[in-house]
């Protein structure tokens, strides 16, 4: 996986360097992910955009902030990796920020498809609230990569005001594998889902330079 996200952006490189006229916008989207991991459900919150490269290629970074409590029973997996043995509460931060490659597959007048590679590097932090072990505070460098579908659903021209085609909805599905992490051994490899919104800056662009012709 490293390889391949390491390909994809020596490729994008030369393409942008290329004597051959490339057409680069940008695109952003919030990203929202939840995480179904084997005990627990987990939430992430980020922003991710970049270059947008003649409409077929997307790249860029972006940066996520998690903060999820959890109550781990004593059989779990999690509470083995930590070697706790009885029920306990688990406060987990992260931050970090991820590198992403995005080629597109479809795209129509209503929605567009692209396949999302991506690897993470990510500071989390763990607290155990309760528990014979409680008060004690981990730190941890995690390492992730992920593969996954996603769907940006445009709202089209069938609203009078121009301004509901700058926005959209964006919907991606994937898998999350762990790569490293120092000082536990905790799995957090799952199917992950976002939902969020989508900024079509390239619409904005076009619609502000039409109007500024128009004066």
């Amino acid at each position: 996986m490293v390889k391949n996200t390491v390909l994809i952006l020596v490729c994008l490189f030369t393409l942008l360097h290329s004597k051959a006229e490339a057409k680069v916008g940008f695109a952003f989207d919030f990203d929202q992910r939840f995480y179904l991991l084997k005990d627990v459900k987990q939430n992430i919150w980020g922003y991710r955009g970049g270059p947008y490269i003649n409409q077929k290629f997307k790249c860029g970074i972006g940066v996520y902030y998690g903060n999820n409590t959890y109550f781990l029973k004593s059989n779990s997996l999690w509470a083995a990796d930590l070697d706790i043995y009885s029920d306990f509460n688990l406060q987990l931060k992260q931050l970090g920020f991820s590198i992403y490659a995005e080629p597109v597959f479809y795209k129509g007048k209503y929605s567009e498809w692209s396949v999302v590679s991506e690897i993470a590097y990510f500071k989390n932090n763990y607290y155990i609230l309760t528990g014979p072990t409680s008060n004690q505070h981990i730190k941890s460098t995690y390492i992730p990569a992920a593969v996954g579908i996603s769907s940006n659903l445009k709202f089209g021209d069938q609203f009078r005001s121009p301004v509901f085609k700058w926005f959209g909805l964006n919907i991606m599905a994937g898998y999350r594998f762990d790569i490293y992490e120092s000082e536990t051994s905790l799995n957090m490899e799952g199917v992950h889902l976002s939902v969020s919104s989508a900024i079509f800056l390239d619409k904005i662009w076009s619609d502000l330079k039409g109007w500024k012709k128009d004066k």
